[in-house]
């Protein structure tokens, strides 16, 4: 028996997670940090497009697009094991090619190339590199651990391509420091995309852009991010200890980014644009079911990290039936609060 793991020919999002072996708590602010710039060499690599991440000290997630393969030129080869590997591996890697092109041995340059970019455009390849490499780097650097850290198979949740989807799971990932109370603002979390994005990571920003039409100027972008991830619903949170107010409202977060100030007024509450306060009439239902569908990304739930799917029903239910949903025993399972919108394909067993 194993875990249904579906994985697409086109563009395609998904939701990976894997956890330390033995669920240990191998991951400090050091370790930390180094796993996210090998993330994001192994990103550069392998072709993919990383839209957030969170970085826990005995598991990570990261919400990422693989894009459809494309032919890869070898000058573009070169460069992407480069950035994974640095300049001296590389220059090994080339050499040894330019001898067994001295010798004839050219059929044998184009296997190991083609070796290369078999491991691109590929989420288990992704995914392996980076664990792979960075289960090096830790057990270099503690000589008393040896082979890997991750505990078995990383896993993975298809994701439906759009936005609703996309910008639940993105914001469940981005709110694993406050569901583990660590901190009370996703945004004060160092090691997940959010954090990292208003910290001014480009990387990050583009990563959480990808959520929105191209069409939006990015600041707008990550300030309708922040109104689904900040809210009063999180202000007084049960489920939330010590919740504190942001220190910004979405709409001034993205004047700043902008570097406009014509929709906050003197006060630093926003405005309708000529210094009074905007009206809130009629929106006390938006806000309430705004609160409930962000009240809900707060709880932990498992089958968004160790599920099959994720997305609208119709999304989920024709996943389901074309991978073989006769003999699993997965179902589509209601995602959030009241009318909700979105399902899961839970974390049952299907059949080898």
């Amino acid at each position: 028996m194993r875990r249904l793991r579906v994985k697409l020919d086109t563009d395609a999002y998904y939701h990976v997670t894997s956890r330390c072996a033995l669920k240990a708590f191998l991951l400090d602010e050091k370790a930390r940090d180094m796993f996210v710039k090998m993330m994001r060499k192994a990103e550069k690599f392998s072709g993919v497009e990383i839209v957030t991440y969170c970085v826990m000290s005995n598991h990570f997630h990261i919400l990422v697009k693989v894009p459809a393969r494309r032919e890869v030129p070898e000058e573009e080869l070169r460069e992407r094991i480069v950035t994974l590997y640095g300049d001296r591996k590389a220059d090994f890697i080339f050499k040894h090619w330019e001898d067994l092109e001295e010798v004839g041995r050219q059929e044998d340059v184009v296997e190991e190339q083609d070796a290369f970019r078999n491991r691109m455009y590929d989420l288990s390849e992704f995914v392996k590199t980076l664990k792979q490499r960075y289960s090096l780097w830790y057990c270099s650097n503690h000589g008393d651990i040896e082979g890997t850290i991750w505990q078995s198979r990383f896993h993975s949740v298809l994701v439906e391509n759009s936005q609703i989807a996309l910008t639940a799971v993105s914001a469940y990932i981005d709110l694993n420091g406050v569901r583990a109370n660590l901190v009370s603002d996703p945004r004060n979390y160092a090691w997940c995309g959010y954090g990292a994005a208003l910290a001014g990571d480009k990387a990050a920003r583009r990563g959480i852009a990808l959520l929105y039409e191209n069409s939006r100027p990015q600041y707008e972008k990550l300030a309708a991010y922040r109104d689904l991830l900040e809210s009063k619903a999180g202000i007084g949170n049960p489920l939330v200890r010590n919740s504190e107010p942001a220190e910004l409202t979405a709409r001034e977060e993205a004047a700043k980014m902008a570097g406009k100030s014509n929709d906050v007024g003197a006060t630093g509450k926003r405005s309708n644009g000529r210094g009074e306060p905007a009206n809130k009439a009629g929106t006390d239902k938006q806000d309430e079911k705004a609160a409930e569908k962000r009240l809900a990304l707060r709880v932990r739930n498992a089958s968004l990290s160790r599920g099959v799917a994720f997305g609208s029903e119709e999304f989920v239910l024709g996943l389901i039936a074309s991978s073989g949903g006769e003999r699993s025993r997965t179902k589509a399972l209601p995602f959030g609060l009241e009318g909700a919108e979105l399902r899961t394909a839970g974390r049952r067993l299907a059949q080898a």
